[in-house]
């Protein structure tokens, strides 16, 4: 396993570009009482919300076995036990999950499946979703649920690092 910036990393995975991880964290609301990352990968947005809200209910969904080991050592490493951790492919569904307030969606592109409108539809009323991409078919995506869903399309970065996110509030 490989780290970055204090991350623990299965092969094949990434951590989130410290801009990444200043957009999203300031797009939720500090009283959510329920966060969602999905496509957690190392579980760094859940780790970093978990410790700014110790009282939040955080999530960590991830579908592959290598980046749950990741997320669950990141865990230990940074003392955020509470975090339930979940392996599980969102496109079969999250039954019994607590409805979040906040969820980041760091997997865009990795899917076959938009899965931007199957997370918008579990969001709590007030509640905000962030999507992050940086290739093809993840833009497709967040594009498609900004006209059928709402919210805004962004880019961010530098030269060197550029990406392109969506944020949408449910009213």
């Amino acid at each position: 396993m490989n780290t970055a910036l204090g991350y623990r990393i299965a092969p094949g995975g990434t951590v989130a570009h410290p801009t990444i991880k200043s957009l999203v964290l300031g797009q939720f609301n500090p009283a959510a009482k329920c966060m969602w990352d999905v496509g957690a990968g190392t579980g760094q947005i859940a780790i970093e919300w978990q410790k700014l809200h110790p009282d939040c209910r955080v999530y960590a969904i991830e579908r592959d076995g290598g980046c749950i080991q990741s997320i669950c050592e990141n865990m230990a490493i940074h003392h955020t036990p509470r975090i339930t951790v979940v392996q599980r492919d969102v496109a079969a569904g999250l039954p019994g999950f607590a409805t979040p307030d906040a969820i980041y969606h760091g997997c865009v592109s990795w899917t076959d499946v938009n899965l931007c409108p199957i997370l918008w539809d579990y969001l709590a009323p007030g509640g905000t979703i962030v999507a992050v991409v940086g290739q093809g078919r993840g833009s497709a995506y967040v594009r498609e649920a900004q006209r059928t869903i709402g919210g805004e399309i962004g880019r961010a970065g530098d030269e060197g690092f550029r990406f392109e996110y969506w944020v949408a509030r449910k009213q």
